[in-house]
């Protein structure tokens, strides 16, 4: 069994712009998956569906 950690945060922010960035400062952890909810995110054991990449 691998070890693992689940972290949450909430703000409230006004709406707009914003750039999520995201450090990796250590090779033995992954991210697995970013969960941003604007609101109308469902309840599920899974999490949504992947969504595709969108750079600027």
């Amino acid at each position: 069994m691998e070890g693992h950690m689940v972290g949450t945060g909430k703000l409230n922010m006004k709406p707009g712009k914003y750039r999520f960035k995201l450090w990796g400062t250590d090779t033995s952890v992954s991210v697995d998956r970013i969960l941003i909810d604007f609101g109308r995110l469902k309840e599920s054991y899974t999490g949504p569906n992947s969504s595709k990449m969108v750079e600027h």
